[in-house]
Parts: structure tokens; sequence; C-alpha cells
């Protein structure tokens, strides 16, 4: 017993489960009394409730004092004074009149002016959101083109363009420090430019005054500064004049509010990082071989991977064009009564959407959605533990790896359960096979259904026995399995019991 216990702490794979909803941020406008008017601008009281993206908190909650110019919304929170609503009223509609002459579009964007707060943008609704003591400034320079031209825009761009702004309008430019020469040539990635590369989290001082400094090199070195893509092409010719070994990402980031400081887009999925998600939960466990977050080229690198997962996951599925899948990343996702829950997979109003606290079941969430994709779930004669086991066949590789990786090339256990040098997907199969038979009185069916360990052990036999394009086709659709494979499911599922008690099909 305490042999089956230890192994099922080492051996556990994170469970996923249903049943909760992730959190969106959600807004209700009613219109109130029209108040006295300003002397050059009319406001009208509105309500507003818009709660934080993926938090707990409002960012305004009740009365603000609303104003339309030239097609263009202004918001302002109650505490904000009317020298303060006429200061930055007019340097914005200074900065909007520049940008449309040099066809970046402010016509229906909203700007929502708080006190204290930090600057970001929902450009896919069209709204800005701006702290008062940036008017004036760089910032809200940024801010603006950012909410005309998109949320993930280049982020180095961006801040070129908004200091070459500032310049010209004279307001508050950044003041880059001292730059060591070298700094980007220790760290490549960095030019990509991203937020991360901008972002202290992720990013020390010096490499960051680096990357300030290479956004502006590059975009006094452009006859049109007004191009993200010349830009981009001009960060390239930069790379190849310092023989610096630069690939670009195609991820994309941004930063998004302070309840989620980071949300960025891959192949297949927009991930949100909200407030709560410190650190990866496996990492917190002592059970991942590197930070995830550690840097922009960690994120690239662990996201550019997980892409190519998915890629041989949607090939498997044979699906069509994706639609990118939310997954918010937050510190702790929640219990059961057995088992701590690192992530799950669910449709909202048939909407997927994902949420995990380690990057290690994105995989695994993503054949559940794409399981779900498939009709899987429609099927009558559908039961749960088919769906996982189709997502934990499918990511045994991933879950292979997290233990051979950690454990420097040897399995961080007992390593006479395999017999022989531990180096391969199949390797991890064969020891579950062998662990659970060891155990006395085990009951193979009730595990398959109850566990997730034996489950990769279940699709290895099934594929073994009747070839992986059956295997696909019973877990999607168990009401016509006895089609596909001459057998019920019931009966496949005997078949497996057997086997697992024969060491000679280890």
């Amino acid at each position: 017993m305490k042999k089956r216990l230890f192994w099922a702490a080492i051996l556990t794979v994170f469970i996923l489960c249903c049943g909760c909803s992730a959190a969106f941020r959600t807004e209700t406008t009613q219109p109130t009394e029209t108040t006295q008017p300003q002397p050059d601008y009319a406001f009208t009281e509105v309500y507003r409730r818009v709660s934080e993206p993926y938090g707990s908190s409002f960012i305004l909650q009740g009365k603000v004092l609303q104003t339309v110019v030239r097609q263009r919304t202004y918001e302002f929170h109650s505490s904000l004074t009317e020298d303060q609503r006429d200061a930055f009223l007019s340097a914005q509609e200074y900065l909007c009149e520049l940008l449309d002459g040099h066809g970046i579009f402010t016509d229906g964007l909203t700007f929502r002016v708080l006190g204290e707060y930090t600057n970001w943008t929902d450009a896919e609704n069209g709204i800005a959101y701006y702290g008062f003591h940036t008017t004036g400034t760089w910032e809200q320079a940024l801010t603006t083109v950012q909410a005309a031209m998109g949320d993930y825009t280049n982020y180095g761009y961006l801040y070129a363009l908004a200091n070459h702004v500032a310049a010209e309008l004279g307001w508050q430019q950044d003041e880059v420090g001292e730059v060591s020469r070298n700094a980007l040539g220790r760290d490549s990635s960095l030019l990509n430019l991203v937020y991360p590369c901008f972002d202290e989290v992720y990013t020390d001082k010096k490499e960051i005054a680096a990357c300030k400094a290479a956004a502006k090199r590059i975009l006094s070195e452009l006859e049109d500064p007004w191009s993200e893509e010349a830009f981009l092409q001009e960060r390239m010719d930069y790379a190849q004049a310092r023989k610096m070994d630069f690939q670009p990402t195609y991820l994309t980031f941004a930063y998004y509010s302070q309840s989620c400081p980071l949300k960025f887009r891959t192949q297949y999925l927009e991930v949100f990082r909200d407030e709560t998600f410190e650190q990866d939960g496996y990492v917190t466990m002592g059970n991942a071989f590197e930070d995830y977050f550690a840097g922009t080229d960690a994120i690239i690198r662990t996201f550019q991977w997980l892409d190519e997962q998915l890629t041989g996951f949607r090939e498997i599925f044979q699906v069509g064009d994706p639609e990118l899948v939310p997954v918010q990343l937050k510190g702790e996702v929640g219990r059961t009564s057995l088992y701590s829950v690192a992530g799950y997979y669910l449709t909202a109003g048939g909407s997927p959407a994902i949420c995990a606290e380690t990057i290690h079941c994105l995989g695994h969430e993503y054949v559940h959605y794409l399981y779900w994709l498939r009709g899987g779930t429609q099927d009558p004669d559908y039961e749960s533990w088919l769906n996982e086991v189709t997502a934990c066949y499918y990511t045994v590789a991933g879950d292979f790896e997290i233990l051979y990786r950690f454990g420097n090339g040897e399995y961080p256990g007992q390593m006479e359960d395999v017999g022989e040098a531990f180096d391969d997907p199949s390797d991890y199969i064969r020891l579950l096979r062998r662990v659970y038979r060891d155990q006395e009185g085990m009951k193979y069916r009730y595990y398959l259904k109850t566990e997730y360990d034996l489950r990769p052990a279940f699709g290895e036999y099934f594929i073994r026995t009747y070839g992986e394009e059956t295997f696909l086709n019973s877990m999607l659709a168990p009401s016509r399995v006895k089609e596909y494979t001459g057998k019920t499911m019931d009966q496949i599922v005997d078949d497996w019991c057997v086997d697992m008690d024969n060491p000679e099909n280890d």
C-alpha cells in the first residue's frame, strides 16, 4: 500500500475537470440626467459598471461625465476636476488630429480617464483607459496609437512612435539612460521588442533600456515612421548589420490591465496571465526543469513548442481552420475532494475556454477542445472517461518529458520497475503497467475509470490491437465501437485487463 501511495504521488497527472466559467469583463450603461455644460464641452452623466478583465474589482462603478467630440467619446471619472477634464480633452484632440493626418484614425474610439490608473487598451471594442497623470506624455500617445492600431501592435514600435509623436507635440518623452552596447547581443530574443522586453517582470532594467534605445534607433532610420511593417523590416536590417542570430517570433503580446498584466497570442491560443499567476504550478512544486515565464526567450520557446504539439493534435483530429481558444492562467484553479485541479476545459455558452495553473496541462485541455469540436461529447454512449483516455494518451509524450527531464535523464524513482533505460515515451506506459500490476488486489477496470495514470496504457493497448484510426473513431463515437472492432467497449476493457496481467505485452 505504501508503494501504491508512493507511485500515486510520483505519477498522478494533474486532474482536469469542468464546471467553472472563466472570469470575463462585464459592462452596463445607463444614461441619467444632463449636467450644467462646461465652457467648451457639454457633458452628460452616464452610469458605468466596468469590471477588471479576469479580476474581481471594478474599474468604473457609478456616474461618469461623458462628451462626444468629432466622433470620439470621452468619459471621465467623477473625481476629476473641470480643469483636469479640459486639460486631457485639449491634449487628446491635438494628438488625434496629428494621428489622423498620418493615417492612424481615431474616430469611433472611446477614451476613459481615471485618476491614478495604469493605461491599457481594449482595441477590439475601441476603448482606451488612461490615468490622468499620463496627460501630455509619451504614455498618452502610446495608449492612443495602440487603441487605433490594435492591442497586439509591436510594443517596441508603439514605444518609439509614441516618443516621436511626443517630440512633435512638445510633450514629455521617455528618457533612456546609459545603455550597454552589448546588452541585446547577450539575448537576441529581446530584439523581438514585444511587450515582455519592456516589463521588469521578465527583463532586467539594463536590458529594458537597451530595448528602448534599439526601438528608437530603428524608428529613426525610417523614411516613414508611421508604418509598423517598415519598422519590423528595419529591425531585421538592424540585426543583420550587427551580425545578431535573430529569428523573430510570430507570438504577439500586450499589457492587459492591472488584474491581468499580460496577454499574448499563439497560433491556437490567446493566453491571459492574470495577477494571481505568480509562477507556474509545476515550478512551484519543484517538478519543472525551467521557469517558463523567466523571460521573453523562455516564453517564446515554451509556447512555440506548445504550438508544435497542438499542430500535431489538430492533424490527428483532422479539424479545419483554428479559432483562438482563450486560456486564463491563474494562481490556483481549485480542488476536488480527492485531487488538486491543475486545469480544466469548458464550453460556456458554446464558446471554448481553458483555465489552468500550469503550462503542462494545456495540451491535455486542448485535446478536450478537439474532442468537443469533433462532436465526441454528443455521442449517445459518451462517458467522460473516454474523453480523458483520448487526452491522456495523446499527451503522454509531454508527461514523459516532464518526468524524464526533471530527472536529468533518469526517472526520479526506482528504475528497476522498468528494468532498462527510461528514455522514450513508451517507457512511461510500460512503467505504469508494471507499477499497477504489482499492487495487490488491483482492479484495472475501476482505476481506468477513476484515475488518470492507467488511461495511457488503455490507449496503447487499443491502438496496438485495433490501430490508431479505430481508436480515435471509437473514442469519438463509442456507440459504433462494435461496428469498428467487432466487440463492445466492455469486452475491449475486459480484454485489456487480461493484457495488463501479461508482462510479455509490456
